[in-house]
């Protein structure tokens, strides 16, 4: 293999990496029960669907790249 070959190898493995994180992320931002009298879950909930976010944009890039 040359260096190209071994720089998509290790892009696809990123990319597969990156589907793999953004369930568990979206579930625990689903499962996070807002409170109809407090915002004590709103900030989790705000953190958690960004890094969710962040995730589908580092596979975006990665796709991007490989395109």
């Amino acid at each position: 293999m040359n260096q190209k070959d071994d720089l998509v190898t290790l892009l696809r493995v990123a990319m597969s990496l990156e589907a793999l994180t953004i369930p568990p992320y979206l579930t625990a931002y689903w499962s996070i029960k807002d409170s109809p009298t407090t915002n004590d879950n709103q900030e989790a909930k705000k953190i958690i669907h960004s890094v969710a976010m962040e995730e589908m944009l580092h596979m975006m890039s990665v796709g991007n790249i490989l395109a």
